[in-house]
């Protein structure tokens, strides 16, 4: 039998209503695997590439949700981008394009790895704010050096934001009751 592992999932959006989509995808995400917990709201900006079009210049919002799961990771990763089609997203639009969701798995407890299309911890992750810190609120499975790189990283300023919003504060209490 698998042994069952948890995994941070990264959650982002910059399109529509940013806060309906990261709710809608929590709701899913819920029918497929276990929420153990969900971190705050973050606020962001698009990562930039050189002559973007000005609607890619859309502020993103990001969370992070600690889950459960007994398969894998390259299994979970499929679940998550059929979860993103489902949602709307176009898989085959440019990197760094707008989206109306992301879904990435950040870190795990399994042991780390790397392959083409999934590498544990993800490649950018101790360099993007808007990953590490809502992380740290819902996993706490660091190794020594990956707790030193977060808090050399943590020290340093950019302009990823910290939200309180009480809708999402209720779907969160309602979700982790059940």
């Amino acid at each position: 039998m698998p042994k069952l592992e948890e995994f941070v999932v990264g959650i982002g959006t910059n399109m529509g209503n940013k806060l309906d989509n990261i709710i809608n995808s929590l709701r899913i995400i819920s029918q497929s695997l276990f929420i153990k917990n969900i971190s705050n709201l973050y606020q962001s900006p698009a990562l930039l590439v050189p002559d973007m079009p000005r609607l890619w210049r859309e502020y993103y919002l990001n969370i992070a949700i600690l889950v459960s799961y007994d398969g894998d990771p390259q299994n979970l990763l499929s679940i998550l981008k059929k979860i993103e089609q489902r949602m709307g997203r176009n898989l085959n639009n440019p990197r760094l394009s707008p989206r109306i969701i992301d879904l990435d798995i950040l870190i795990s407890t399994c042991k780390h790895g790397k392959n083409d299309s999934l590498q544990i911890p993800h490649k950018s992750f101790f360099k993007r704010s808007f990953a590490y810190l809502p992380t740290k609120e819902v996993f706490n499975h660091f190794s020594y050096k990956e707790s030193l790189l977060l808090n050399s990283n943590t020290q340093k300023k950019d302009l990823t934001i910290k939200l309180k919003n009480l809708k999402l504060k209720k779907f969160k209490e309602n979700l982790l009751l059940k």
